[in-house]
């Protein structure tokens, strides 16, 4: 079998790269320990810059969730014919904004992609739908305060601190 690729006329694509690889066997050794020293790499990248990658996972989460929130809300309020208060379309928008990537992940694990990439959807995923929890419960108690009695901004600041203080 020709070894040089280009002069390798009638082999297909696939011929040429069984070539390529039986002649490089040894390089794919170091590959593969190149690919124990990336993730040792990632690791120790994740641990130096847990602080500021938390803090952007943080601000993201509670930024994006409640923007995403309010967006639904609004829309649902005034394009769904279904005539609903403002904190039922909020209470709709909580729920919809709870984003789940479970099929971007498992193409991440399988592809072999960058291990703190992977990391980072996966916790990122975990802060949004633990927002999206936090603001559904706090407009499902708003709800049913509405049926009794009129909500205004007060009750909503007071249901924010109850569920923050764990009450």
């Amino acid at each position: 079998m020709d070894s040089d690729p280009e002069s390798n006329t009638s082999g297909s694509l696939l011929d040429e790269q069984d070539d390529f690889y039986n002649e490089s066997g040894s390089d794919l050794e170091v590959d593969e320990d190149q690919n124990g020293d990336d993730e040792d790499e990632d690791k120790k990248e994740l641990e130096q810059n847990w602080s500021q990658t938390f803090t952007r996972h943080k601000f993201f989460s509670k930024g994006g969730v409640a923007i995403q929130t309010v967006l639904i809300g609004i829309f649902s309020r005034y394009a769904l014919p279904y005539k609903w208060s403002w904190i039922q379309s909020i209470l709709f928008g909580s729920i919809l904004s709870a984003t789940d990537p479970v099929a971007v992940v498992a193409l991440l694990h399988d592809n072999g992609c960058n291990h703190l990439l992977t990391q980072l959807i996966d916790s990122e995923s975990f802060l949004n739908d633990g927002v999206a929890f936090i603001i559904f419960s706090i407009f499902s108690r708003l709800l049913t305060v509405q049926q009794q009695q009129q909500v205004n901004v007060k009750d909503i600041c007071i249901e924010i601190v109850k569920t923050t203080i764990g009450m």
